[in-house]
């Protein structure tokens, strides 16, 4: 977990949502959308 970027600090309705922080390469593109997918599935949302 990781603390609010400066620029998401004017958004309220952000502040509360945990985040993550993470170095990343191209060439695992495929598996950041997973993991996306894999959280938004959990909390039910839906695209």
């Amino acid at each position: 977990m990781t603390q609010m970027h400066r620029l998401e600090s004017d958004d309220r309705h952000l502040r509360h949502l945990p985040r993550l922080a993470f170095r990343f390469n191209r060439r695992s593109a495929g598996r950041l959308r997973q993991m996306g997918d894999l959280i938004n599935d959990s909390l039910g949302v839906v695209e």
